[in-house]
């Protein structure tokens, strides 16, 4: 159930279940802005496994209580699975049907993850016909998951009280949030995304609002991040910090009144930035290599026209760090979202964040937006 038309007129509810809290929001129109959101986000206990009964019940509890904290106009939402629960893979097929299509990508992706095909639910977006050695194909872009999973995602979504209008993909509802949210002329262009969670970073390449390219890297995350910083550096107060910022906490050093103590906050806020300037610069020296490899795919199969004209590093609370290491390691210029966003948006994010994370909001907003734009990934029968 990837990627359904949605059924309904009204603006869905983008529900994100992350790993110790809930997100909702909710994009309607305002008269005198244009846009705004109405959004929560309600930590739950994550003790527990995941889908289990217990967890369920607190995510549902979760979800109870955001709703009656927002009072939300309805009880219609769009949904996605994590991204650890689901696989990408770029298959290329001989020019068919798209009647014919649809269970062919099916079947070649059980084949390819040596899965029953009734057990994996597999949907896909067209990324149109490439040329290679001389002749034409179908290339999409599949993504998978296991059947199983979305019956159990499906089931407590319901029994929280809710309808499920659409599983989005991560991806699609990302790029949604881009193409949505980017003040001119960004939003047009051809851009590689950069998309760095706590499990593993994904590279999305997108030309007049389409994917064109998606790569998961999964051991390129910020906890395997800081795990690296943990064991490469002394356990003193910078590396705790250094740590705290690339998973998005506080850093447990709160500034001390007094002219002695403030000189030692700020020394020690200057030896974070230029430790956390040197993790950086590694892991986006990894990274690099792959956007190479992925640079020199597109142009082996015909699709210069989609050569990205700047890069964007998003899912942080370090993102201009990122931004910097990128720019500073790659021929493309990267920023961080932030700088790019409309003014709208920004106040959409600022609203939803409430002094918070903004990169966490990017996912439940894209959601939110389902159906707004083309964005989704079909489903395959």
């Amino acid at each position: 159930m990837f990627g359904l038309i949605s059924k309904t007129n009204r603006n869905p509810i983008g529900l994100v279940v992350d790993s110790d809290a809930v997100y909702l929001a909710r994009i309607r129109k305002n008269f005198r802005t244009g846009m705004d959101v109405d959004a929560v986000a309600v930590p739950y206990s994550s003790d527990v496994p995941e889908y289990s009964d217990r967890w369920a019940m607190s995510v549902a509890d979760a979800i109870h209580q955001g709703w009656a904290e927002q009072s939300f106009a309805h009880r219609t939402v769009v949904s996605c699975l994590p991204q650890y629960r689901t696989g990408l893979l770029r298959l290329r097929l001989p020019k068919m049907p798209v009647s014919e299509l649809d269970r062919a990508v099916h079947w070649l992706a059980a084949k390819e993850l040596s899965k029953p095909k009734d057990d994996l639910c597999v949907s896909y977006y067209d990324v149109g016909t490439i040329s290679h050695a001389g002749k034409r194909y179908n290339e999409v872009i599949a993504l998978s998951a296991a059947t199983q999973d979305l019956v159990a995602h499906t089931k407590f979504v319901n029994e929280a009280g809710l309808t499920l209008d659409a599983v989005d993909s991560v991806p699609g509802a990302l790029v949604r949030c881009l193409e949505m949210g980017l003040c001119e002329p960004w939003n047009h262009d051809s851009k590689l995304v950069v998309y760095i969670t706590a499990s593993q970073t994904t590279l999305i390449c997108v030309h007049n609002s389409e994917l064109r390219f998606v790569r998961d890297l999964p051991s390129s995350g910020l906890e395997n991040l800081a795990d690296r910083v943990r064991k490469g550096y002394p356990n003193d107060a910078c590396t705790q910090s250094v740590v705290a910022r690339l998973l998005g906490q506080s850093s447990g050093n709160p500034v001390r009144s007094g002219k002695t103590s403030q000189h030692s906050q700020s020394v020690l806020d200057a030896q974070v930035d230029r430790r956390l300037n040197e993790i950086c610069a590694i892991l986006a020296n990894e990274i690099v290599h792959e956007i190479d490899l992925c640079m020199h795919y597109l142009s082996d199969i015909g699709v210069d026209d989609c050569w990205p004209k700047f890069g964007c590093v998003v899912g942080t609370s370090c993102d201009n760090a990122f931004a910097q290491a990128f720019d500073n390691n790659s021929d493309l210029k990267f920023y961080g979202l932030g700088d790019k966003w409309s003014p709208e948006f920004n106040s959409i994010f600022d609203k939803a964040a409430m002094g918070g994370d903004v990169s966490k909001w990017l996912l439940p907003i894209g959601l939110a937006f389902y159906g707004v734009e083309n964005m989704v990934l079909r489903c395959a029968s």
